[in-house]
């Protein structure tokens, strides 16, 4: 059952009763999720568990890994045989009698179908899916995005900038008009071209500025790493330039002292 004292409308972890409760209730067949949540609390619940038990990564599910320093995915088979196969958990399910055996893919079919229906529908980007087929719609969910640079001659690739918009257009206008300008890339100037718009999975109010610090956290990392690489570049030119002028040096040095050696010669040579 929910915990309804919690705080629910952000990324978490559920506990053990959530967990087997969702279990339960997505190994039915007639299970259908839009029908169930009802408020945006129940989106993020369901949300959460899903994550945790999808085959695949969205870039939600990264998302929320990073924020709440998850290692590891949930297993589901071990789940599934704990709460419903308590008596066989231990064993490997190919060595289970042929009737629990069955009954065990009949609930793991199921629950991975409802699962795998939220993700393709609630979890995709925001401007993938028909507005009506979601459920999302009905509630204040943000997305968060960033420029990314594919890298050029004015600047290298990485992050350029961390935005919380609803869609990809809003999110390209927020970077065009406030982040752009301030790192020099003016239309016209720059080709706008190299920079496109990434998105990096959906935000609660409640943790939005954890986002902002976790990604901006790493466009701080790239930009220092592609910094020390171009100081320690520069420190090899640096050498090389001065020793292309010691050479310099030495080559004028060595033309001076063999033109005053010529001269010297001649002089002698011209004595009566």
């Amino acid at each position: 059952m929910i915990n309804n004292l919690k705080e629910r409308k952000k990324y978490r972890i559920l506990e053990k009763d959530e967990i087997e409760y969702f279990l339960k209730m997505t190994s039915k067949k007639s299970f259908n999720y839009k029908d169930w949540i009802k408020t945006e609390e129940d989106w993020w619940d369901l949300a959460n568990f899903c994550m945790d038990f999808h085959e695949w990564d969205t870039p939600s599910a990264k998302m929320r890994r990073s924020l709440l320093n998850i290692n590891q995915k949930e297993n589901k088979n071990k789940r599934i045989a704990d709460l419903f196969f308590p008596t066989r958990s231990s064993m490997p399910i190919g060595m289970w009698d042929r009737g629990p055996r069955q009954s065990f893919t009949y609930k793991y079919n199921r629950i991975s179908e409802h699962i795998s229906n939220f993700c393709s529908y609630e979890l995709y980007p925001p401007n993938s899916q028909s507005p009506w087929l979601i459920k999302r719609q009905e509630f204040d969910i943000g997305s968060i995005f960033i420029g990314h640079s594919r890298g050029g001659e004015s600047i290298d690739s990485g992050i350029v900038g961390v935005v919380e918009a609803n869609d990809t257009e809003d999110a390209e206008m927020q970077l065009k008009m406030f982040v752009y300008p301030m790192i020099g890339f003016l239309p016209g100037a720059t080709p706008m071209d190299a920079i496109h718009v990434q998105w990096c999975g959906y935000i609660s109010n409640n943790q939005k500025m954890d986002a902002f610090v976790l990604h901006n956290g790493q466009m701080i990392a790239q930009r220092k790493d592609h910094l020390l690489r171009h100081e320690e570049k520069i420190k090899r030119i640096r050498k090389k330039i001065d020793v292309n002028k010691l050479v310099i040096e030495a080559a004028r040095g060595n033309l001076l002292a063999n033109i005053q050696s010529s001269s010297s010669i001649e002089e002698i040579g011209e004595e009566p």
